[in-house]
C-alpha cells in the first residue's frame, strides 16, 4: 500500500496543483537499500500519512523529504529520486509535470525500490524503523 500511496499522492498533487531495520546494502532488485535512504523514505511515508489524516497537503514539507531521499539514494535509483524531487519542485509553476510519463515512471521506480529494499511490507507498522 505505501507504493500506491506514494504514487497516488504525487498523482494527486500533480492533478490538484519508506525505512526498515533491514536496510544496509545496494545490490540487485531485491537487495537491501541503504539505511539513510530507508529513513528518508520512511519519514516521507509518515508525512504522507499525516497529511492524508489531516486532509491537507504540504508541498514544501514533501519536497524537503523527497530531496532527502534523492540525496541519500544509491546510484541505482538516484536519477529517478532526483527526477521525483525536480517534479515536486516544478509543480507550482509547471503544470505539465502532472501528466509527464517520465515523472510517473521515476516515482514508480523510487516507490518500488523503497518498498522492496527497505522492507516496508515486512515490518510491523507499529514498530517504525
Amino acid at each position: 500500500m505505501p507504493h500506491r500511496r506514494l504514487a497516488g499522492l504525487l498523482a494527486g498533487l500533480l492533478l490538484a496543483g519508506v525505512a526498515g531495520a533491514a536496510c544496509s546494502g545496494e545490490d540487485g532488485s531485491s537487495a537491501k537499500a541503504p539505511k539513510a535512504f530507508c529513513q528518508a523514505a520512511y519519514d516521507y511515508e509518515q508525512e504522507l500519512n499525516k497529511e492524508l489524516t489531516k486532509g491537507e497537503k504540504n508541498l514544501t514539507k514533501q519536497l524537503t523529504l523527497v530531496e532527502k531521499m534523492a540525496d541519500t539514494a544509491p546510484k541505482k535509483i538516484r536519477a529517478d529520486a532526483t527526477a521525483f524531487a525536480d517534479a515536486l519542485r516544478r509543480l507550482p509553476t509547471d503544470p505539465s509535470v502532472k501528466n509527464n510519463p517520465d515523472v510517473k515512471k521515476a516515482v514508480d521506480n523510487v516507490n518500488r525500490y523503497a518498498s522492496n529494499g527497505c522492507g516496508f511490507f515486512k515490518q510491523d507498522p507499529s514498530q517504525g524503523i
